[in-house]
């Protein structure tokens, strides 16, 4: 099955410092040579700045069934000194690479406004 990949509610963390994304995925089972998940986040603040960061995780399992893993995004990352988080919306991107045995990379990307929480 082709992969799948849904972003939640992002938990606010150390102020805004950074942001805890939950993401659920699916993989179809087989043997993987990596994987991982890449989370991207964006957002206007009420100072007019602009909060970005990205965050990453190669804990990936892929045997067909749904599993939800947290990705740490910290506010910056290599965009420099950026504004901290708030809560409210975010627009957020995740993309799951999967390389499978025999060379097949599998890759699925969602894009979509999220709602971050204290």
């Amino acid at each position: 099955p082709h992969p799948v990949v849904d972003i939640g509610t992002g938990r606010l963390v150390a102020k805004g410092a950074a942001v805890n994304v939950p993401v659920t995925y699916t993989c179809g089972p087989g043997e993987i040579q990596y994987g991982y998940i890449y989370v991207e986040l964006s957002q206007r603040t009420q100072q007019g700045r602009l909060a970005q960061g990205y965050g990453y995780t190669d804990e990936i399992v892929c045997d067909g069934t749904p599993r939800t893993v947290i990705v740490a995004v910290d506010a910056g990352g290599y965009y420099g000194g950026n504004a901290a988080f708030k809560s409210g919306v975010a627009l957020a991107d995740a993309t799951l690479v999967v390389r499978l045995e025999g060379f097949t990379t599998e890759v699925e990307r969602v894009r979509e406004e999220i709602r971050l929480r204290a």
